[in-house]
């Protein structure tokens, strides 16, 4: 996604590895996979921390750059869901059992801030016929929704890199509409990998990174953060991660 180039599932593993160089393999794709794993590391400091900044280092560790109007309104989002859900939690709203309801609320609550981040770096989905760009910004905002996914006890989001512009070209069609609709449906319709694939986030074709799950070098303890317990859609009177009435 990164290069626009043919990345391979041993080019990752030898960056995985520690290499910082490949033999026979352009430099260019061994940074951008060096990149790719930093991005990973630093978000995964995001479940114990909650630190909005994370999510720009990561940002900034792929050279994703957002103008400075959707940075703003990406610290503001971010910033609600976590104070929303700190008040459902205040109020007894939110349920962590492994009821069927109470998973497919998580699930929901879950697509609703993909969504909704979704539109702050697309542009309420809308392009110019340049997905691949705007592919490239939605990388940090699906790190993001996997820490929080992950933190909900609910499967990560892993898309191929032909599925990652798919899913933009799937919102483009319903901006003005439903773009949260769209984006769940889109997503349901995938299996979701036992890997996080770094090989996506890099190469120009739909390769899937199966290995064993990458390095850790924090702590694997996570912040509770059970999501809000009613959510349909995104509308402008409520927030779509609010439990309030």
């Amino acid at each position: 996604m990164l290069t626009g180039e043919d990345v391979t599932v041993p080019d990752a593993e030898f960056v995985y590895e520690g290499a910082d160089e490949i033999p026979g393999r352009p430099q260019n794709i061994v940074d951008t996979l060096l990149a790719a794993n930093d991005a990973y590391d630093t978000m995964a400091d995001y479940s114990e921390s909650g630190d909005v900044q994370l999510i720009f280092d990561a940002a900034e560790a792929l050279d994703v750059r957002w103008d400075t109007d959707v940075a703003a309104h990406v610290r503001e989002t971010i910033a609600a869901v976590e104070a929303q859900i700190e008040d459902d939690a205040a109020q007894g709203r939110l349920s962590t059992s492994s009821e069927p309801a109470d998973v497919a609320t998580r699930f929901a609550t879950a697509l609703a801030v993909c969504d909704a981040l979704l539109s702050v770096v697309t542009g309420d989905g809308e392009h110019d016929g340049d997905a691949a760009a705007q592919a490239v910004k939605v990388l940090p905002i699906l790190l993001y929704v996997n820490e929080l996914r992950e933190q909900c006890s609910i499967p990560r989001i892993c898309l191929t890199d032909q599925q990652i512009l798919e899913l933009i070209d799937t919102r483009a069609k319903a901006a003005g509409a439903d773009t949260l609709t769209a984006t769940a449906e889109y997503i349901a319709c995938w299996p979701v990998p036992s890997g996080a694939s770094i090989v996506t986030m890099c190469s120009g074709t739909p390769t899937r990174l199966s290995v064993r799950p990458r390095k850790k070098t924090k702590s694997a303890i996570r912040r509770l953060w059970p999501p809000s317990s009613r959510m349909s859609r995104m509308i402008p009177a409520k927030r779509p991660w609010s439990c309030k009435e």
